[in-house]
């Protein structure tokens, strides 16, 4: 774990994390991250700076479906292990941060300014049915690492419009955006 400052002045904490997917029959790492930046927004838990699969926050990453991620997204530091958020964690940043709607390289989305001051950008990532992007760059969707209690086959996700923040859920064969989130 190496402490840091991004171009902002917010300190980041740079993070060793693989990641692997089951992805059909067989089992392939889907991204090697050099490092795991993360920002402490002063909640439970710390958020990554960009998606997963994404060079720079305001890039959509790898859209998955639920089912293909693997719950293992294992850290090689043992003191801080990158995993989906929680429904609950994600609730925490609805209700705890300011969403101010944004662009960043002309992408939109929101800053979403913790308690503290700091920041993350969350980008109208759009989600993948098959081989298609829908809605990208209009609306964004974000899986949490909760099954619905109720209905098996589906999970909940963070849900982002102009107008709307709030989680909903939907069946796994949706490819959605990845935020991972540190202990």
């Amino acid at each position: 774990i190496r402490s840091k400052n991004n171009d902002k002045g917010v300190e980041v904490e740079e993070v060793q994390t693989i990641v692997e997917v089951e992805h059909t029959e067989e089992t392939m790492v889907l991204n090697l991250m050099p490092s795991l930046d993360v920002v402490d927004l002063g909640l439970s838990v710390k958020w990554a700076v960009k998606n997963l699969g994404a060079e720079n926050p305001w890039e959509i990453g790898t859209l998955l479906k639920w089912d293909e991620l693997e719950s293992n997204i294992a850290s090689k530091d043992s003191k801080l292990n990158g995993r989906l958020p929680t429904k609950a964690e994600q609730d925490e940043l609805r209700q705890n941060c300011k969403f101010e709607l944004s662009s960043q390289n002309g992408v939109k989305g929101y800053l979403v300014v913790g308690p503290n001051g700091n920041s993350i950008f969350l980008p109208f990532t759009g989600f993948r049915i098959e081989n298609v992007i829908k809605m990208q760059r209009e609306q964004g969707y974000y899986w949490s690492g909760m099954r619905h209690v109720t209905y098996n086959d589906t999970a909940y996700y963070l849900f982002l419009t102009d107008k709307i923040v709030d989680w909903r859920n939907t069946r796994y064969y949706y490819g959605m955006a990845i935020r991972l989130v540190c202990d």
